[in-house]
């Protein structure tokens, strides 16, 4: 989320509040509820599918992704197919220590094995792994949108329909009426809908 949000949000905050400061920590979904209660962070972002006791949350926008690689390693037409998705050499995201990645383990739910070659913790490497090889990353469209192009990267929607969590904003009930966390919140809903939305991805070369 860091690479969606973090941009816009600092782009917007210099003109709303040029002396604020951010700091942004890498959280993973077995972390974020300690943190939070414990006070580490005064709100989280991120693919959480249940909201635990004691927080309030809400959805920012829903999780939809994108397959980006290297036209001139691979040939591939736009939109890609589902075989020829299935077919490829894969690099996905993972927070854990299963390589298969959240896109991995979604499909093996729908008893689908994806040849993932390379899982990481964040996006840029996936798409310099895509840049420099022959692998398709899969990434949310948001991050294709904006960062593809910077690696010569061509993308387009994934060609099979997957339903991911939500990315979602959460915080403790006890800071629900912080004045400068509701200022924040709204901050932060401001920025996201500056983002260019999933729906309006098209393929791209």
């Amino acid at each position: 989320m860091d690479m969606i949000l973090l941009p816009v949000l600092m782009q917007h905050l210099q003109r709303q509040a040029p002396g604020i400061k951010i700091l942004s920590r890498t959280i993973t979904s077995e972390t974020v509820d300690g943190m939070i209660n414990g006070g580490e962070i005064d709100l989280a972002i991120g693919c959480k599918s249940q909201l635990d006791t004691g927080h309030f949350g809400e959805v920012l926008f829903n999780s939809e992704v994108a397959c980006c690689f290297n036209p001139e390693i691979l040939d591939l037409p736009l939109p890609m197919s589902r075989a020829q998705y299935l077919a490829s050499r894969h690099a996905v995201l993972s927070q854990t220590e299963n390589v298969a990645g959240c896109v991995g383990v979604a499909l093996q739910g729908m008893g689908i094995e994806l040849d993932v070659v390379l899982a990481a913790p964040d996006f840029m490497p996936l798409l310099a792994a895509a840049r420099n090889s022959a692998v398709i990353a899969t990434v949310p469209c948001r991050i294709a949108n904006q960062y593809a192009p910077l690696f010569g990267l061509s993308y387009c929607p994934m060609p099979i329909d997957v339903a991911f969590p939500p990315v979602r904003m959460n915080w403790a009930v006890w800071t629900d009426k912080d004045v400068g966390l509701i200022w924040l919140r709204d901050q932060i809903r401001a920025a996201i809908n500056a983002i260019a939305p999933d729906r309006e991805l098209q393929a791209a070369e």
